[in-house]
C-alpha cells in the first residue's frame, strides 16, 4: 500500500461489498486546479476484505490496472494519459490482462481466462492497446508482491 501510495493511489479494504463485488478504482480528482488538496491522492482503489489473500491480490492487479492504463483518469505527471472516454468493455478487458499477466508472472491462481473470454466477443481487438496494458502490469509488479502460500 505504502508503494501504491507514492503513485498517487490509496488503496484500502472494506467489508462493506457483497460477494459479488471485488473492488472498484477510481479518480478522485481529476484536475488539479478543481483540488481543494493538492497533496491529496488522485486515485483510490477498494478491495473487498471478504475475499481470501489470492482474489485480493488478483483484484490488485485488475483495479491498478485501471489505474495504471488511464480508465480513471490521467496521472498528474503524466506518466499515463486520459482513456476514460472507452467503451466499458474494453477497459474491462485490458484490465483484466493485466491483472492475468500480473497473477501468471507471480504464480497466482485467478480467474482470468474465464472472465477475458466472456469479454471477447464484446471488443474490438484493434482497439485494445497492448502497450497500455504490458505497461500497466509491470507497473503492477513494480509495486507490489504476490502473496505468501
Amino acid at each position: 500500500r505504502a508503494a501504491a501510495e507514492k503513485y498517487g493511489i490509496k488503496v484500502t479494504e472494506t467489508d462493506q461489498y457483497g460477494p459479488d463485488l471485488a473492488g472498484t478504482a477510481a479518480g478522485i480528482a481529476i484536475k488539479p486546479e478543481w483540488d481543494p488538496n493538492p497533496k491529496a491522492l488522485p486515485f483510490r482503489v477498494k478491495l473487498n476484505a471478504r475475499h481470501d489473500l489470492p482474489t485480493r491480490f488478483a483484484t490488485l492487479a485488475h483495479e491498478l490496472g485501471h489505474v495504471y492504463c488511464g480508465h480513471v483518469g490521467r496521472d498528474r505527471k503524466g506518466r499515463w494519459p486520459d482513456r476514460r472516454s472507452l467503451p466499458m468493455e474494453l477497459c474491462e478487458a485490458e484490465a483484466e490482462a493485466v491483472a492475468w499477466l500480473v497473477c501468471q508472472r507471480n504464480g497466482v491462481q485467478a480467474r482470468s481466462r474465464e472472465y477475458l473470454s466472456s469479454l471477447i466477443a464484446k471488443v474490438d481487438m484493434k482497439a485494445v492497446s497492448m502497450y497500455a496494458i504490458f505497461e500497466a502490469a509491470n507497473r503492477v509488479e513494480s509495486r507490489t508482491a504476490a502473496p505468501e502460500g
